[in-house]
């Protein structure tokens, strides 16, 4: 498995870009996006400066100025295209210590179990959902308003399936029901979608650990990425 936290790999956002006469490309999202990133930086090297944060930037409420660093993120110079993605994160069980529910740890106890049941049961543990669907709605609608006022173009890249999840969430259609939810607030705000969801779902046999790809699938979402990139610049 490849490591996807290649910070060597990923230009910072410092002086380098101060001194770039290329348009400016911004990468915003979870360890998904840190794996697609260098390669994106590599196939339009000629075209844009393309850069992120060396952090995963996690869940929706991590952009928010409560909670996250997005300022920070953004810098002080506009930006001519912005790709985000967030919702993975947003799905996770955690209790109220932001602890994140470990399914392997209950595996045995929870297999015999239905749907109702498992959920039950990690509610029963002290779990609950991160965010809600309206929660994740209103974020992304407050994300995208802000992302716009620092990006001549907007881009959201759906959030792409998890198949160690079968028995936890892809099966209950979790993460392609808040992909229809971004995609709503996408229609309203005028943000184009790239639909990573569907590039990586024939993917599935390459993420070993049932979530991160190999290079071959990050390679597969670079492409997609840097298409939808391409058409703005």
């Amino acid at each position: 498995m490849m490591d996807w936290e290649q910070k060597d790999l990923i230009r910072k956002m410092d002086g380098e870009a101060a001194e770039s006469a290329l348009p400016r490309v911004l990468i915003l999202g979870d360890s998904i996006s840190l794996g697609y990133t260098p390669f994106v930086v590599e196939l339009l090297k000629d075209k844009a400066f393309v850069t992120r944060p060396a952090e995963n930037c996690g869940p929706s409420e991590f952009y928010l100025e409560a909670r996250g660093k997005v300022q920070q993120w953004l810098g002080e110079r506009p930006w001519d295209v912005i790709h985000v993605n967030f919702g993975i994160w947003d799905h996770h069980f955690i209790n109220d210590k932001e602890e994140i529910f470990l399914y392997e740890q209950h595996a045995e106890e929870m297999e015999p179990l239905d749907y109702q049941g498992r959920l039950e049961r990690i509610h029963k543990l002290g779990y609950h959902g991160r965010t809600s669907a309206e929660a994740y709605g209103e974020n992304t609608r407050e994300i995208l308003t802000n992302l716009k006022r620092h990006g001549t173009q907007v881009i959201f890249g759906t959030s792409t399936p998890v198949p160690a999840y079968g028995v936890r969430y892809d099966a209950w259609n979790w993460i392609a029901d808040y992909n229809d939810v971004a995609r709503a607030v996408c229609k309203e705000l005028e943000v184009p979608v790239n639909d990573l969801y569907a590039v990586a779902l024939p993917l599935a046999a390459d993420q070993k650990d049932g979530c991160h790809f190999s290079e071959v699938g990050y390679r597969k979402l670079a492409d997609t990425v840097s298409e939808a990139i391409n058409r703005y610049l």
